[in-house]
């Protein structure tokens, strides 16, 4: 487990990106945080595939029913990239 996890510009290219956000949470210690950034509206790249794009909103959506706190999501550049912020909830919390 690690105390930050990061992703940078890779939610776009996962199929099950909700799949992907719990796997996040559930690699990251209790009490830890997690750090995602990804593209709202960026040039179509398939490397190897390019699947979604994100709001701030939708980017929530993404950590909705995982065991995550959102401390701090929006836009990272207006309109271009988002990130969100969270800290995985201990079992105290």
């Amino acid at each position: 487990s690690f105390d930050l996890t990061i992703s940078f510009d890779t939610l776009e290219h996962i199929s099950n990106p909700w799949l992907f956000c719990n796997h996040l949470v559930n690699v990251t210690k209790s009490g830890g945080y997690i750090y995602v950034a990804t593209v709202f509206l960026w040039n179509y790249h398939p490397c190897p595939n390019d699947y979604y794009r994100y709001s701030p909103d939708g980017l929530r959506e993404c950590f909705r029913g995982t065991r995550s706190e959102i401390i701090e999501y929006g836009w990272d550049e207006p309109d271009v990239s988002v990130y969100a912020f969270l800290r995985k909830m201990s079992y105290e919390d």
